[in-house]
């Protein structure tokens, strides 16, 4: 897959958290510190081990977690700034 697209599914990704942060019940705040933030990386980051353990080749499982955490890594740059490669 070539980057603009990936780089799309990741802003696609975002785009689907944004809607159901803040709403009833959901556990997606857009409040969600840096430590949250983290926990949910880390969180998606244990099960996509896990699958990756169990899948083949494209690990499309896995794939979906990692989508997911590229997203919170977006969410921590807009809230927090993202420090620019030197």
């Amino acid at each position: 897959m070539e980057r603009n697209k990936v780089i799309e599914v990741i802003e696609a990704e975002r785009n689907h958290q944004l809607k159901f942060e803040d709403k009833s019940g959901s556990h997606i705040v857009s409040s969600l510190n840096m430590g949250g933030i983290l926990t949910a990386i880390q969180h998606n980051l244990n099960k996509a081990q896990a699958e990756w353990y169990s899948e083949t080749e494209p690990y499309p499982n896995t794939t979906d977690l990692l989508r997911k955490i590229a997203a919170l890594c977006l969410k921590a740059g807009e809230d927090y700034g993202m420090t620019e490669r030197k």
